[in-house]
């Protein structure tokens, strides 16, 4: 979710760049501090190009919301300014952080357990689905998300909808 709400705050090819490349920083440096693994000199001189890549491209698009805030005549009405990509940039770095200790979660969990690989796919799909349902129907009326009584007579009215 944080994902794609960064892509509401920042463009969607600078997004995927600064995610990607996070991503592959980060979970080198949880696998060294969490799973107390070593990593080449090779690796770690990989990390700090793409970490120097990502900190360049970050900086790129922020100088050029910065510019185009300055060439508005009322920067407080300015969708799109330096406000917003720095929201953006907040959004992608906690779902890359999120997103690398899922990974490690997932890999702790396959090394404690002798389950299949498919059945492990499963379970973690069924957990997040409920997870899902959870959230919608407790919360999902009064954040606006849907209106679930109009869901429930829309479904019950509506076979094919119903078996979709």
């Amino acid at each position: 979710a944080l994902r794609w709400a960064s892509l509401v705050y920042i463009d969607a090819s600078v997004a995927e760049m600064m995610i990607s490349g996070l991503e592959l920083t980060l979970s080198v440096v949880a696998a060294r501090i969490f799973r107390k693994r070593m990593v080449a000199k090779t690796r770690w001189m990989g990390v700090i190009i793409v970490a120097a890549g990502v900190i360049v491209i970050e900086r790129a698009n922020n100088s050029k919301h910065q510019q185009q805030s300055s060439n508005k005549e009322d920067s407080s009405t300015t969708h799109g300014g330096a406000h917003d990509a720095m929201i953006g940039v907040v959004l992608i770095i906690l779902q890359s952080i999120l997103s690398v200790l899922q990974d490690l979660g997932e890999e702790i969990f396959m090394q404690a357990t002798d389950f299949p690989a498919t059945m492990m796919l499963g379970m973690e799909g069924l957990y997040g689905f409920c997870i899902g349902l959870i959230i919608y129907v407790t919360v999902g009326d009064r954040l606006r998300i849907e209106d679930i009584d109009s869901t429930m007579s829309m479904l019950s009215e509506n076979t094919k909808l119903r078996w979709w």
